[in-house]
C-alpha cells in the first residue's frame, strides 16, 4: 500500500533531533495485521518506509524524529495508538518497525488512519487510510468460518483409521495423528480411555453390549 501527502511548515523546537522545516513524505506502508483467534498468528507490526526531502527538494540525511499514531476516524475520532521513532534519514529514505516499542494491543476491528508528527511539529494533515494487504485480508476472513465448518470432508480429505485433520504450513491441510494425552487412545478423532471407555473397551471401536460396563479395558 502506497500512502503521499504534502506536509505543512513544521516549526522545529529545541532539543528537536530534526532541523528540517518543511518535509514532504511518500510513505508506504506493508502492513501485518494482528489477526486474534486464527491458526497462523499474524505479526501484530507494521512496517513503514518512507521518504523525506526539504521544501527544495534536496534528500534528508540525518536524524529526525517522527511519532506514528493510529486512529479510528479521518478527523477527530479515538487515539488507539502512539509511539515515537527516532530514525535516520539516509539520502530521504527511511524504514520503521511500529509496534516495536509499544504494542499493537488495541485490535484490528475496524477502519484505521495513520497520523503524522515529524521533528516536533504538529501532526500533518489529512491522515491517511490504512488497508490490509492480501495477507490480512485472508487473515479477516479466517476469522469468518464458522467453529467446525473446516473438515475432512469438506476439503475432500480421506483420512485413515486413526488419523485427523491437520494443517502444515509447508503442506497445508492433510491427515494426520492426534496427539493424545497420558493414558488415552486416538480412536478416530477422539482421544479417549480404552479402559474405561465401553464404546472402545481394550481397544477401538471394541464396543461393549448395552447395560455392560468397560473396567480395567474388559466389557462387563
Amino acid at each position: 500500500m502506497f500512502l503521499s501527502c504534502a506536509l505543512a511548515p513544521l516549526t522545529s523546537t529545541p532539543g528537536s533531533v530534526s532541523p528540517v522545516v518543511e518535509l514532504r513524505i511518500l510513505l508506504a506502508a506493508i502492513l501485518s495485521i494482528l489477526s486474534i483467534a486464527v491458526a497462523a498468528q499474524v505479526p501484530p507490526k507494521i512496517h513503514t518506509q518512507g521518504y523525506l526531502t526539504t521544501s527544495a527538494g534536496t534528500p534528508v540525511d540525518g536524524p529526525v524524529v517522527i511519532v506514528f499514531r493510529l486512529y479510528d476516524a479521518e478527523t477527530g475520532g479515538n487515539l488507539l495508538w502512539s509511539e515515537p521513532h527516532a530514525l535516520t534519514a539516509t539520502n530521504g529514505a527511511y524504514s520503521a518497525v511500529l509496534g516495536e516499542f509499544q504494542a499493537l494491543d488495541f485490535g484490528f476491528t475496524g477502519p484505521l488512519y495513520l497520523g503524522l508528527v515529524v521533528g516536533g511539529g504538529a501532526e500533518l494533515a489529512p491522515r491517511r487510510p490504512l488497508s490490509p494487504v492480501p495477507y490480512a485480508l485472508n487473515a479477516r476472513s479466517a476469522l469468518a468460518v464458522a467453529p467446525g465448518a473446516v473438515t475432512a470432508t469438506s476439503l475432500g480429505i480421506a483420512c485413515a483409521g486413526g488419523q485427523v485433520l491437520a494443517y502444515d504450513s509447508a503442506s497445508g491441510w492433510g491427515c494426520g495423528s492426534r496427539s493424545c494425552g497420558k493414558g488415552t487412545t486416538a480412536c478416530g478423532a477422539t482421544c479417549t480411555n480404552p479402559r474405561l471407555d465401553a464404546s472402545h473397551c481394550g481397544t477401538c471401536g471394541n464396543a461393549c453390549l448395552p447395560g455392560q460396563s468397560c473396567v480395567a479395558g474388559t466389557c462387563n
